[in-house]
């Protein structure tokens, strides 16, 4: 349910797969200047070509087949500037490197082409009020009940800030029902202030306000509020950065969130425990809930580090670490008769019991202290297990000290099916 391009072409010259999507991402490479050589990141794997233009968008994909080249791409999350960006480069490179692009064709079985039009009449202001009437079409489609917590334009693994109520949530961050409600009733003429305050890149050129709302996105919606844990993050911080110090160039006079930049600058200068700056920006300076395997939920700081660790799932900061692993159980064991039978009493001579009960998902649990002789550590743990039809979820917290269990309570009692 976005907007974008597909289209297709016949390659002169090569015919070998890997030559020609690696010359095609020699060539996007030497032709990304300024801010889209920072933003850019190529990913060849296999048979397919991942070129990421923006961070805000899904990467475009490009893969050969039987002599012809294919090529998707979605550019709704960014905007009108940005569709129109990747429309220019692709035709260039269409020239430039002998490629015969269909841009319209139209079977039974497929269909190629730009879905806005733009390639075909280089008519921006269309095109812009072409995303606004799919932001239109958007209302419609949210107004229609009484549900709210869209996420609009936002990575599938984005989790959701937690505690917070809201309507919809985009990269730019939270959109009330009146908001939409308005969009709904206007007509073309009036839904430019609309697609202007939502979109990422608005208008044709890569100004000042483009850059500075990219630095906004990617600090709501990517930032962990944490020190880089590798070069991806790094690489974030680095884009942010550069947003900020591009814009300020284009434009001195451009209202930038100061308090933010100067946390990013910090950790870029080498600075430890910086302290997260209090302003409205960045999902992830609340507590937020993920979406886990098994349509398990937890929530979780989120400013923790999270990952895959083999079939567990891993959130960390500091000291603190909260590990989850789910299992399924076939339909003649009951939710009651696998709760009995895991985590007994019995192993847990000297632990404080926790239970667990909301009706629906039963669960019990132990907090201990624990020495690892091993590793030559010493730690409070909860471990605990929940247990809904057909589904459980082991749980381990490690921390510190005894006055952090009520937190650790919180977050196994926040877990959720």
């Amino acid at each position: 349910m976005g907007l974008g391009f597909s289209i297709k072409g016949k390659v002169n010259g090569t015919t070998d797969s890997e030559s020609i999507l690696q010359i095609i991402a020699d060539y996007t490479e030497a032709e990304s200047k300024g801010i889209f050589a920072t933003f850019l990141e190529i990913d060849l794997e296999e048979d397919t070509l991942y070129l990421s233009f923006h961070p805000c968008e899904e990467p475009v994909s490009l893969f050969f087949e039987e002599g012809i080249l294919f090529c998707s791409a979605k550019t709704n999350s960014v905007g009108p500037g940005y569709h129109a960006y990747l429309i220019e480069f692709f035709e260039k490179a269409g020239k430039d490197l002998s490629i015969d692009w269909v841009w319209n064709e139209t079977t039974d079985d497929e269909s190629f082409g730009d879905e806005t039009g733009y390639q075909e009449n280089k008519d921006f202001p269309a095109l812009q009020e072409c995303m606004a009437e799919w932001l239109q079409m958007l209302s419609t489609i949210f107004l229609k009940d009484d549900q709210k917590g869209y996420l609009v334009s936002l990575p599938a693994n984005t989790p959701r800030v937690a505690h917070k109520d809201f309507f919809v949530a985009s990269s730019l961050g939270f959109w009330t029902r009146n908001w939409f409600e308005e969009l709904q009733n206007k007509d073309l003429t009036e839904l430019e202030k609309y697609g202007k305050q939502f979109f990422i890149w608005w208008d044709k050129e890569p100004d000042a306000r483009f850059l500075v709302r990219t630095g906004v996105a990617l600090l709501n919606a990517d930032c962990g509020w944490h020190a880089p844990l590798d070069d991806d993050e790094m690489m974030l911080y680095e884009i942010i950065d550069k947003c900020f110090e591009e814009a300020k160039k284009l434009n001195p006079d451009v209202i930038v969130p100061e308090k933010d930049w100067e946390y990013i600058k910090a950790y870029l200068e080498g600075e430890e425990d910086v302290e997260i700056p209090e302003s409205p920006l960045g999902f992830r300076k609340n507590a937020v809930t993920y979406d886990i395997a098994g349509d398990w939920k937890i929530t979780v700081p989120g400013f923790f580090y999270s990952g895959l660790d083999e079939e567990t799932e891993v959130f960390w900061f500091g000291d603190k670490t909260v590990r989850n692993t789910v299992y399924s159980f076939d339909s003649e064991t009951t939710p009651e008769e696998m709760l009995a039978s895991l985590l007994s009493e019995e192993d847990y001579p000297s632990a404080e019991k926790i239970l667990y009960d909301d009706g629906k998902i039963k669960g019990h649990g132990y907090v201990y202290y624990y020495i690892n002789a091993e590793e030559e550590a010493e730690y409070w743990l909860l471990q605990g297990v929940k247990v809904e039809e057909g589904s459980f979820i082991f749980t381990t917290i490690c921390f510190a000290s005894l006055d952090e269990k009520d937190w650790a309570v919180e977050v196994w009692n926040s877990i959720t099916h």
